[in-house]
């Protein structure tokens, strides 16, 4: 029986080990083929890296706009990587260098890209925690994670293990430790410890205290969880414990421990901002553009389409030319044009440079946004809220100031901003769809700004400073219906020099003189001096054309100024720093007439009539005052030696400022501001052509002075010198001729007024030496009059009217027009 058990053993102990051998021969396979599949999983998820680190950042998104003095006036977020503030590893701190490496990545210039005993050592302790305190990534891992993302779990760490083994292995550790600290993120999209010492601090790299690079190392742990704004506790015993281990090797001694733990941290929270997010984006879509249009501009944003629908900021034209941010809409607004790098190579059309400098003038900016800031928060009782400032040196066409405003709320003003702004602590700005519509490039009525492009080309056209224009009641037909036009004052002076009546600002002169140039003339002369807003036949806007009634940009009737400024040529404004764009200068006025008018402008006597001893202004300075119907427009432009200056404020939903005109606001604007800009600087009287002759003429008729008459001086242009017994008068309009009716009125009776009382005012225009009228109405006599009115009593139907005039010094009657008109 026990030879039985012995044998029944043997055997049964056979089958177990054969067992366990094809257990363990399993086990073995799987392990083996587990580890295939690792291996082609983990070869699968690896990914290859550049040969140099500078290829991944060298594509910009959205550039970094500068001053011309490198003043950063924005700071884009939309940048996948830090393309503007990367420095190099020895511009670094070395104590900052060092205390990144003892914070997070002690054995860095000991591993081959993984801390193998640091991640064993944080995997036991977050065993024992039950929870991940620590993950022990190297600053190479680090690194690799910023260069190829993944979620963070388990296999993500594994493969970044391997990955930065051979990032080690591609690069040097100065090329890796160098990338990592341009690169680093921090709070609020942050990158670098360059972006990060001057959102925090306010500060370069080489002014940081101890405490402030500290600060920036163990920051990158937690950018938010150590906010030192919000968590600045945390922060501060991450930053003890960093001191005491730098201390403890010997990096910081006593005396910079001791400062640490006593010097509290001044973080930037300066209130000081400059405003220039409009600017900014208007030079992003120029530097985008990278080219000029033929007339150095470029359509603005929000632009109105032919079917009427506005396209968006940031679109582009039919044209193929970018839109640009934040204008309002408008028909065919007129915005600059170029585009340069920081290098100063010119991008192809839709690249981006990693920055734009600019000519933007910080100082100048800055006042200029303080003084009309201050004049809308003056005038916003008097129902005004926007307003604009465009500052030039159009001795080298470049624009200094760009300012838009908008009266604020009082809690705003006293330093609660409505609208965004570019922090000069912070250097970040807001969109201009947040700030609103760009009024530099918002099309307005200009009133009579207008009116010193019109009399140059009349000067061109034969006219003289000392012609003689009638202001006298004037009248015209508009459509079916009449429109009398008035001088602001509603006061008529008869014959005035044009001197007077261009400083003057008088609209019955300017609408004669524009009959005498002829209105497609003076169109071809707007749109010469960069005035393209204007794109309708002179007919659409009549008469009006003169007085201003077509809607244009203050950034083109500031360039259209800076033509006179330079002595009658033309040249595209620029707003990139050495801009290498083409910007051909072309002639498009005498120097002899655009110096004359600049001179005319300049003259505090020639506007005495209408502005008495107002506008004055510390050194000679041409300035031109505009305001448009019923007070929704209110301008100022203006001109010395060296600098161009704009001004534009109204509302830009259209309703009416309380009386607010070009000479009460915008000018009160300009003169603060020429004081600022010519502060401490050697000025010089406006330039005048040395073609211009210099003769002495009566005052009252323009004429060559006599011992008869009271004389003044007067410049002319070469051969426009009038004859010794010449009177220089204005081609006036026939001497015949009915103010009213005019062809084609139609007039309506009025319900309310019985109809005999109901009588048309017909009127005949003034002549020397008037004695009688015979009115004549459908070819019958219907009265004699000894004035120039008469009261017709009003008739359905349609009718002819006109006049007989007698004079004493003409031998018979001179008829008038036979003008037809319509009652209804």
């Amino acid at each position: 029986m026990n030879e039985k058990s012995g044998g029944g053993g043997v055997g049964t102990d056979a089958a177990p080990s054969s067992q366990r051998s094809r257990l363990w021969r399993a086990t073995i396979g799987c392990v083996l083929a587990a580890a295939l599949v690792l291996a082609v999983a983990t070869r699968l998820s690896l990914r290859d890296f550049p040969d140099s680190l500078d290829t991944l950042t060298g594509a910009a998104v959205k550039s970094q706009v500068l001053a011309r003095d490198g003043t950063r006036l924005s700071y884009t977020l939309e940048n996948a990587w830090n393309t503007t503030d990367a420095v190099p590893l020895a511009a670094v701190p070395p104590l900052l260098q060092t205390a990144f490496i003892v914070a997070e990545d002690q054995h860095f210039y000991e591993h081959h890209g993984v801390d193998w005993p640091a991640r064993c050592a944080a995997l036991w302790l977050d065993v024992r925690a039950g929870a991940a305190l620590r993950g022990a990534s190297s600053i190479t891992e680090q690194t690799v994670r910023m260069i190829h993302p993944r979620p963070r779990n388990l296999w993500s760490r594994w493969v970044e293990g391997f990955e930065a083994a051979r990032l080690d292995a591609r690069l040097s550790k100065t090329q890796i430790l160098e990338f990592y600290l341009n690169q680093v993120p921090y709070a609020e999209r942050r990158r670098g410890v360059v972006q990060a010492a001057r959102f925090y601090f306010d500060r370069g790299l080489d002014t940081l205290s101890p405490g402030e690079q500290l600060a920036l190392a163990v920051l990158v742990r937690s950018p938010a969880g150590m906010d030192l704004r919000h968590n600045a506790p945390r922060a501060r015993r991450a930053l003890e414990q960093l001191g005491d281990r730098l201390q403890q090797r010997g990096e910081l001694t006593a005396a910079q421990r001791s400062q640490i733990q006593s010097v509290p941290w001044i973080l930037n929270d300066s209130q000081a901002a400059l405003e220039a997010s409009h600017f900014v984006s208007h030079a992003l879509n120029v530097s985008r553009a990278g080219s000029v249009t033929s007339a150095g501009s470029a359509p603005s944003a929000e632009s109105v389409t032919p079917s009427g629908s506005i396209t968006p900021a940031g679109s582009v034209t039919s044209a193929g030319s970018p839109t640009s941010a934040g204008s309002a809409p408008s028909a065919g607004t007129v915005a600059p044009g170029g585009s340069v790098t920081s290098g100063g190579s010119v991008p192809s059309a839709g690249s981006v440079a990693a920055q734009v400098r600019t000519t933007l003038d910080p100082h100048v900016q800055l006042t200029a946004q303080n003084i009309l800031d201050g004049a809308l928060r003056d005038l916003a009782k008097r129902h005004v809220r926007d307003g604009a400032v465009l500052v030039i040196d159009h001795r080298r066409n470049e624009i200094l100031g760009w300012v838009v405003g908008r009266a604020r709320p009082a809690r705003a003003a006293a330093g609660t901003p409505t609208h965004a702004a570019i922090d000069l602590a912070t250097h970040t700005t807001a969109d201009a769809a947040v700030t609103g519509y760009d009024t530099v490039l918002t099309p307005r009525q200009p009133g009579s700004t207008m009116k010193p492009l019109l009399y140059a080309l009349a000067l061109e056209r034969g006219w003289t400073a000392a012609t003689l224009i009638d202001d006298t009641e004037l009248s015209e037909s508009i459509g079916g219906g009449q429109h009398t036009f008035h001088n602001y004052s509603h006061r008529h002076y008869g014959p005035l020099r044009l001197r007077e009546a261009l400083g003057n600002s008088l609209n019955i002169p300017a609408v004669k003189t524009l009959k005498f140039v002829g209105g497609d003339a003076f169109m071809e002369r707007l749109h010469a001096v960069g005035i393209t807003s204007l794109a309708n036949h002179p007919e659409f806007y009549g008469d009006g054309l003169a007085l201003g009634n077509g809607e244009v940009s203050l950034y083109e009737m500031a360039q259209a100024y800076t033509v006179l400024a330079r002595a009658g040529r033309y040249r595209p404004l620029t707003l990139l720093a050495n801009d290498p764009a083409p910007r051909p200068e072309v002639s498009v006025f005498t120097p002899a007439v655009a110096t004359l008018v600049g001179n005319i402008l300049a003259d505090p006597e020639a506007r005495m009539l209408e502005f008495g001893r107002g506008l004055q202004f510390p050194v000679e300075t041409a300035i031109k005052t505009g305001t448009s119907t019923d007070y929704r427009d209110a301008w100022a432009i203006a001109f010395d030696y060296q600098h161009t200056i704009a001004v534009w404020m109204g509302n830009l939903d259209g309703s009416a400022m309380d009386g607010v005109t070009g000479a009460v606001g915008p000018a009160m604007v300009l003169r603060s501001l020429f004081s600022e800009i010519n502060r401490n600087q050697d000025t010089r009287p406006l330039e005048l052509s040395q073609d211009l002759v210099l003769a002495t003429i009566c005052r009252h008729d323009g004429r060559l002075a006599d011992d008869t008459c009271e004389s003044t001086t007067e410049w002319f242009v070469p051969g426009t010198l009038p004859l010794p017994t010449s009177v220089p008068t204005a081609a006036a309009a026939p001497q015949y001729r009915l103010l009213q009716p005019t062809a084609g009125l139609q007039v309506a009776h009025d319900p309310r007024i019985p109809a005999e009382f109901e009588a048309l005012p017909m009127q005949i225009a003034a002549v020397p030496g008037f004695h009688r009228a015979d009115w004549y109405v459908d070819g019958k006599l219907a009265a004699s009059t000894t004035d120039t009115h008469y009261p017709w009593p009003l008739q359905r139907g349609v009718h002819s009217v006109k006049a007989l005039v007698w004079t004493e010094t003409a031998a018979g009657a001179q008829a008038t027009e036979d003008i037809r008109f319509y009652v209804r």
